[in-house]
């Protein structure tokens, strides 16, 4: 009942809770000298929720224009120097109000960029880089929705550097982008071990070929207000193909075209850009572990828009700490315990530790207390792992698990710490 109470309550603020966990990551962050700032958007469908929501204010349509959601667009920190997630300096929550237009019918081509839904891609990356001040250089990361000709424009203007994912075959001074990357000297090549996925790609090893140069884009015909941008804008170009001998039967080749504002002029600079764009699949994990693959948010059954709002943005929080807590679980980053959890916590951890330590050197916690692998430990213990290096990294179902199991404690290690000092 509290549960409810509480994201009902119109003293909770949709916008103090984004300010919190914004403000826990701008702390994070200003050590850094140089951060990725990835974007990307999902859906949140509550269609099956319809008939039990009450109140559907702040809900509205979905991607389909049919089923009952909104979505959520929130902008990753992540460190490059070691592929760490360090949180969310933004986020934005909208849905789309029922038409009665189509979009021919409201020329939506003709709209201006700021009122169209794909301004946010520009606008959220300049906001955030504004947020992060501090900080000497940020990289925006974003995937082939962000390929639009104005959102380059301003990002330039603004001076954010970024990679991009084409999504098109635009034109350039030299005619057809495809055609001119093909122009393109091969840098070089490398390889790679492909990771499987859920038994729909099979793990191997790809050869990847390298091409890089440097293209005009011509600024499109049916561009609205057209005399804001340039006829012509300049960036690098990186592109990856996979090696067709490389690729099993039935699976689709790796190719990725990537434009960047950072230099490129040597193979290096090159494998760096890509790098930048791999680490873009961290958002898609916070998106799965957010959904089905860990909190399944979208079976709550809160019964109002704005209370489903509000706890979106927490689980959005505790998504991102789960998925901290895998980064870290065999100490392959250098992030703090502070990162994730409270000085109290830690005390909390400290205390029950030797419940789940062996006699053993093999049954002990194998890593200092000053990295965040030491309280993972703690945690996945809790979530039923079995401490043993032959074992699988604990993943995130049991992540989660030890992180529900863990704050039940963590409630009775404070009450009994209160009832001691009375």
């Amino acid at each position: 009942m509290s549960y409810y109470r509480f994201f009902s309550n119109e003293r909770v603020k949709e916008e103090d809770l984004i300010s919190c966990m914004q403000s826990h990551c701008k702390d994070q962050s200003i050590v850094h000298k140089h951060l990725l700032l990835i974007e990307d958007t999902t859906e949140l469908n509550m269609e099956k929720h319809r008939n039990r929501i009450g109140s559907k204010a702040q809900l509205g349509l979905t991607g389909n224009n049919i089923d009952l959601g909104f979505f959520c667009h929130p902008t990753a920190v992540v460190n490059p120097a070691d592929a760490s997630l360090i949180g969310l300096i933004d986020l934005h929550l909208w849905h789309r109000e029922e038409e009665k237009q189509s979009k021919k019918e409201r020329k939506y081509k003709c709209l201006k960029f700021e009122q169209k839904e794909s301004w946010r891609w520009a606008n959220r990356a300049i906001v955030s880089r504004e947020r992060l001040k501090e900080v000497e250089m940020v990289t925006v990361v974003q995937d082939r929705e962000g390929d639009i000709y104005e959102s380059f424009c301003l990002l330039n203007q603004s001076g954010v550097n970024w990679v991009i994912r084409s999504c098109q075959n635009r034109l350039t001074k030299e005619g057809k982008l495809d055609e001119q990357i093909e122009s393109f000297p091969l840098a070089g090549d490398y390889k790679v071990v492909i990771s499987a996925d859920n038994k729909k790609r099979l793990q191997r090893e790809a050869t990847l070929e390298v091409r890089y140069g440097q293209v005009e884009l011509c600024r499109p015909r049916n561009l609205a207000n057209a005399e804001q941008y340039p006829q012509t804008l300049t960036v690098q170009v990186v592109q990856v193909k996979e090696r067709v001998d490389s690729v099993p039967k039935g699976e689709t080749p790796i190719e990725w075209t990537l434009y960047t504002s950072h230099p490129v002029d040597n193979l290096i600079e090159a494998q760096q850009v890509i790098y930048y764009y791999t680490l873009r699949w961290l958002i898609e994990d916070l998106f799965r572990t957010l959904k089905s693959k860990g909190l399944d948010y979208e079976s709550s059954e809160l019964e109002s828009g704005k209370a489903l709002r509000k706890l979106l943005i927490m689980a959005l929080m505790a998504a991102v700490q789960i998925l901290q807590l895998r980064q870290a679980r065999e100490g392959q980053t250098q992030q703090t315990p502070s990162l994730v959890f409270s000085q109290e916590q830690l005390c909390c951890m400290q205390d029950i530790l030797p419940r789940f330590e062996g006699k053993t050197e093999k049954q002990k916690n194998p890593y200092p207390r000053n990295n965040l692998a030491w309280a993972v430990w703690i945690i996945a213990r809790l979530g039923g792992w079995k401490g043993y290096a032959s074992q699988r990294p604990p993943g995130v179902i049991i992540l989660h698990d030890g992180w529900i199991r863990f704050h039940a404690l963590f409630d009775g290690w404070m009450i009994a710490k209160d009832v001691y000092k009375r």
